[in-house]
């Protein structure tokens, strides 16, 4: 079977953060599957500047896992690539199965338009964003702060009225944000979409139970009041409801951070 990715950027572009890491895993993985030739098509996309580039040894380039990565020129934006469109039709058309990795990015429609003239089969995987839920304006849970962590570029802050005790990071390293997992009493994720959220299993495995929307896949990973809470998605009260509940039980929080990591070291291997 043939298989094709197409994601705007790619491994080792880990400016764009938990995505990065979890899709070069599962082309790891798919490549190890007997009678399966894997492709992946991208930008050289590796930061904001169009400086940020992956260097390139070759086109294409073998990567260890024994699959080729097509790394085409990004020319502006976050990951506007001619060549990467260009690139779309030859490469769906030699596909037998096509998996699409983002939402808001360039290469979006055109990959979904050539599937469904070609025929061919789509898994899309959207991955999660921050934005507001309708009816939201701010959540206060009496003595606690708020950290939010990611680019936000000031469309999210503008819209929603400040929180008391509210604190934003911007964009952190790897090494910065296993920081802030471990500095966090609970870690929040309430996505409207999001099709695993690496983020819920980063913060697990560091030992901090969880509160993640039921639009999360990695809701799975959670046994609620055990080592996290699960919560209607779009729901403000119901978050609200839960961030009050793990501030109640925060006498408990360290036992379920302890649960949650064993949640996560029980069963991933990567």
């Amino acid at each position: 079977m043939k298989l094709l990715h197409i994601i705007p950027t790619f491994y080792p572009a880990t400016y764009w953060g938990g995505p990065m890491y979890s899709v070069y895993g599962l082309c790891n993985a798919t490549a190890k599957i007997s009678g399966a030739t894997l492709r992946v098509l991208t930008t050289d996309a590796a930061g904001p500047s169009r400086s940020d580039a992956v260097e390139m040894t070759d086109f294409p380039m073998l990567y260890p896992g024994g699959y080729e990565v097509f790394f085409c020129r990004r020319w502006w934006a976050h990951s506007v690539s001619p060549s990467m469109i260009l690139r779309l039709w030859p490469m769906i058309r030699w596909a037998d199965v096509v998996h699409l990795t983002a939402v808001y990015s360039p290469p979006t429609i055109p990959t979904l338009l050539i599937c469904r003239l070609l025929g061919k089969p789509v898994a899309w995987s959207p991955r999660g964003a921050l934005q507001r839920w309708e009816g939201a304006t701010s959540i206060d849970v009496l003595g606690k702060t708020l950290t939010l962590v990611g680019s936000d570029h000031g469309r999210l802050r503008d819209s929603t009225m400040p929180m008391q005790n509210e604190r934003w990071t911007g964009r952190l390293s790897p090494e910065a944000l296993r920081d802030e997992y471990q500095r966090a009493d609970v870690f929040v994720l309430p996505s409207r979409l999001d099709g695993f959220g690496l983020v819920v299993a980063e913060a697990m495995a560091t030992g901090t139970p969880v509160i993640v929307s039921s639009a999360v896949g990695a809701k799975d990973l959670v046994r609620d009041g055990e080592n996290g809470w699960v919560v209607e998605s779009d729901s403000v009260v119901a978050l609200k409801d839960a961030m009050e509940s793990a501030y109640r039980a925060r006498d408990r929080l360290v036992e379920m951070g302890i649960r949650a990591r064993e949640t996560v070291v029980n069963n991933y291997t990567w």
